[in-house]
């Protein structure tokens, strides 16, 4: 990644997330500060279309709340 470069992940916004990623241990490993933290609404993207990755039905069929972590060089 390039200097000023951004990494931008969304997901549920439950404990169990939080703990399956754990986003902030992800971020020191790779020498990025904590990422900051957004709400995600996948109804203000007409076009937004989720991914699929556990060949099971997408999370956004079964939870309502998500946000996005967003990580920075």
């Amino acid at each position: 990644m390039k200097s000023g470069g951004l990494i931008i992940i969304s997901t549920v916004d439950t404990p169990f997330y939080e703990g399956a990623f754990k986003m902030d241990d992800a971020a020191k490993k790779a020498g990025f500060a904590k990422p900051d933290i957004c709400t995600f609404n996948p109804q203000d993207y007409l076009a937004y279309s989720p991914p699929n990755t556990a060949d099971e039905e997408a999370a956004i069929n079964e939870h309502s709340a998500f946000a996005t972590f967003v990580f920075s060089a």
